[in-house]
């Protein structure tokens, strides 16, 4: 399938109620459901979070991960729980937590905290509330964290604060009561003297990591500040209505395009431009569309009720290209059949013969199909002699059963009565004999024949008529089912082409299918008068005069 602007344009001629259809449904439901769903409000406070650290590499540290682990202790027990408790809220900590969500905020230390409630005031109330929790929690949790340090600090304080007194006793004993100028005395005192020395740094660096401490402690009280209370939103945030059916318009414009591009590939079926001459080696010849009116005409003759309609001018058009057709051949009798039953062949046949009467060729029309005969009722005719008459009987002339028309130089052959074995009537010689007879005094004959596809008879009609003219439907007939109806047909018999019918309108009124040879188009026209020569002989002799 090539997807060329033309055919893109014709798919979507085809299937524009698909098209349609397909992002109608899906957004009508959409805004159904979408409508139908509880308003949701959303609640947010600020928080700005500052971690007690100290030094460049903590708080590298800390813009790397501490927003993530200040995000996921948001939702733990130690903040839900106590707002549960303090609101008295009729709520699990998973209900809580299915509300709650956390945004940091690019670049900064700032982070919201946001809650979903359907009413925007409880939605306020439980942003700050929460909020409020996480900064107790906060705090608490630093001070908690702090607390066997500074315990082990105090004391490591403690006792190095005794061991100082206790040196500092024990040399000034030594100096009270012994003799300092004794070189052991003198030894001992600037020994402790320098443990002295020792234990002093050691205690001021103490106090130095303790006053840090206090810092640290100080700091956890702003840890976590609020910035920003929430206040009641004066609008719901969900469900948005008109974003979730746009969504579904276009979820639907491309399913429906899904769609139609998936019927197109799985359809098979014979279409205007299907590409007849590379799948059967024969051209379209002819658009006919449906005939919306064919149960209220008098009969199947469109072209004599409606002769302006735009199906009148397809069997015209039909008639100039089968002129075209036959005028390289000295065969003046064509075979017109179906691949199967139902595809307008005999109506096809019967307006075809009209048209050429009309043109003023002398035509004759013969019903082959003496299972399902119809061109006695195309032309209001009795059906009590024809064909099967003039095969069973020999002596007959074919002219006393033949019904001639007295405006149109139109002869009708019926099917005649039903025989029991039409397929060994139609084989035996005299039919090629009869339909040689009749061929030599007209211009054309027409033959209408069962579906090629159904019984044999076809196929033999078309062995001895040489030319055979394909009646297919639009949209029904597959080409695998036009290709097997050209594969039966003798090799003594040539397609000259297909005539679609049943084209829904708009196709058909605005473009028709020529038969083409070398890019030029065939046009019907009136022949020159006289009757002893075949439709290819007149033909020829109108185109060498023109």
């Amino acid at each position: 399938m090539d997807l060329t602007l033309l055919n893109l344009a014709a798919m979507a001629r085809r299937w524009w109620w698909l098209l349609l259809l397909a992002p109608l449904v899906a957004g009508v439901t959409a805004f159904v459901q979408v409508s139908r769903q509880q308003e949701m409000y959303r609640a947010s406070s600020t928080v700005e979070i500052n971690p007690p650290t100290m030094g460049t590499d903590q708080y590298t540290y800390y813009d790397s991960s501490i927003v993530a682990t200040y995000r996921e202790l948001i939702t733990t027990s130690g903040v839900l729980q106590p707002v549960i408790e303090d609101l008295q809220l009729p709520l699990t900590e998973d209900q809580l937590r299915a509300k709650i969500t956390t945004a940091p905020i690019t670049n900064t230390r700032l982070m919201h905290i946001s809650v979903s409630d359907p009413n925007p005031e409880t939605a306020a109330v439980l942003a700050n509330e929460i909020a409020a929790q996480f900064q107790s929690f906060a705090q608490a949790r630093t001070i908690e964290k702090a607390g066997p340090y500074r315990e082990a600090l105090n004391q490591q304080i403690t006792s190095t604060q005794a061991k100082i007194g206790t040196t500092q006793q024990m040399i000034d004993n030594l100096v009270a009561n012994e003799d300092i100028t004794s070189p052991d005395i003198a030894a001992q005192i600037d020994t402790l003297r320098n443990n002295l020395t020792d234990l002093q740094d050691t205690y001021r660096q103490l106090l130095i990591s303790a006053n840090q401490m206090d810092l640290q402690e100080a700091g956890a009280q702003t840890g976590v500040i609020v910035v920003q209370d929430a206040t009641p939103p004066g609008a719901p945030y969900a469900p948005d209505v008109r974003l979730y059916t746009l969504l579904a318009l276009m979820a639907g414009a491309c399913i429906g395009i899904g769609a139609v591009f998936l019927l197109e590939y799985l359809d098979n079926t014979t279409k205007v431009d299907t590409p007849y001459n590379e799948l059967i080696g024969a051209p379209l010849m002819a658009t006919v569309p449906v005939v919306p009116s064919m149960t209220t005409l008098p009969h199947q003759l469109f072209i004599l009720d409606q002769p302006m309609s735009s199906e009148a001018e397809a069997i015209r058009l039909l008639r100039a290209n089968v002129e075209f057709a036959v005028a390289s051949s000295d065969v003046n009798t064509l075979a017109i059949t179906s691949a199967g039953p139902g595809e307008g062949k005999s109506t096809v046949t019967s307006n075809l013969a009209v048209a050429m009467a009309q043109a003023g060729y002398r035509v004759v029309v013969i019903d082959a199909d003496m299972r399902r005969p119809s061109q006695q009722e195309a032309f209001k005719l009795s059906n009590e002699r024809g064909l099967s008459t003039l095969l069973a009987r020999p002596d007959v002339p074919w002219q006393s059963v033949a019904r001639t028309n007295a405006d149109l130089d139109l002869s009708v052959i019926s099917s005649g009565p039903i025989p029991p074995n039409p397929g060994d009537l139609l084989k035996s010689n005299r039919f090629a004999a009869l339909l040689e007879t009749i061929s030599k005094e007209c211009d054309m004959v027409l033959i209408d024949t069962p579906p090629a596809l159904a019984v044999s008879d076809a196929l033999v009609v078309a062995d001895v008529a040489r030319d055979v003219l394909l009646v297919c439907r639009s949209g029904e007939t597959r080409v695998e089912q036009l290709q097997a109806a050209v594969a039966a047909l003798p090799e003594t018999a040539r397609v000259i082409g297909v005539a679609l019918n049943y084209q829904k309108r708009g196709k058909a009124d605005s473009y028709y299918y020529y038969y083409r040879s070398d890019d030029s188009s065939a046009q019907g026209g009136t022949p020159p008068a006289g009757n002893s020569r075949g439709l290819g002989q007149k033909v020829r002799a109108r185109v060498a005069g023109g």
